[in-house]
């Protein structure tokens, strides 16, 4: 009974886990299309491909980071009296 248990655990969590690169194209998925610039599939890194409004990300399952993200910044969105810092600071050692 123990065995059978932990057999049905085992199936049932590599049927859950991400597979690596199971991200769709354009052509093989039209609903899925994005009018965002999007990389090509990454091969040999697990990726997940995550669509949200004003965004897409490729999401990494090892690492649990982003391998990628991608939007759309339009001219207007940068154009305005907002305040704009000028002083660079590297980052920390």
């Amino acid at each position: 009974m123990k065995h059978t248990l932990l057999a049905g655990l085992t199936v049932l969590a590599l049927l859950a886990a991400p597979q690596v690169g199971t991200a769709f194209s354009p052509a093989t998925k039209p609903a899925a299309r994005t009018p965002l610039e999007q990389p090509a599939p990454l091969k040999g890194v697990p990726e997940r491909i995550v669509r949200h409004t004003g965004y897409v990300l490729s999401f990494n399952s090892q690492t649990l980071c982003p391998n990628w993200s991608a939007w759309e910044l339009t001219a207007a969105e940068t154009e305005g009296t907002e305040r704009r810092f000028t002083e660079f600071l590297p980052d920390p050692q």
